[in-house]
């Protein structure tokens, strides 16, 4: 079965019993990566917000059933005038892991731009007789 609901959201009621304090801390880290989740038939289609980043502050792993997209962004920058220098550092590093479950893995694609990630998730195929999934594995000779 295919569940895209964001893990930290399933345990929220254990996160609830450390106060709200707590909770509204997490809540802005839920929201720098705002995420939109649509079911198109044969694929689901995830687009995500992610303003303000490179292509290499994003990173998208597997771990068996769990996608993670995680964000790691650095920048300093330095201004220097006759009589002062500033100098400011930035560093985010936030992540979201989805279940993924029911996905076709190996057919996995998307883009990044503007701001915004789009991952298209294919659904892995079923016989419409049995309801079984089946998966595309390559034995070889």
């Amino acid at each position: 079965m295919f569940n895209l609901v964001p893990m930290e959201r399933r345990n929220r009621r254990l996160m609830n019993s450390f106060g709200r304090n707590f909770d509204s801390f997490f809540d802005f880290f839920e929201n720098t990566m705002s995420t939109d989740i649509v079911d198109k038939g044969d694929q689901y289609e995830l687009t995500c917000e992610l303003p303000g980043l490179e292509k290499e502050d994003i990173k998208i792993a597997i771990d068996n059933s769990t996608m993670t997209i995680a964000v790691d962004q650095q920048r300093e920058r330095e201004e220097k005038k006759e009589n002062y220098v500033l100098q400011e550092r930035r560093a985010y590093k936030y992540n979201r892991s989805f279940d993924i479950r029911g996905v076709d893995k190996d057919k996995i694609s998307g883009s990044y731009k503007d701001g915004i990630l789009k991952l298209n998730l294919p659904k892995l195929q079923k016989d419409k007789d049995d309801g079984q999934q089946y998966l595309n594995i390559d034995f070889g000779d």
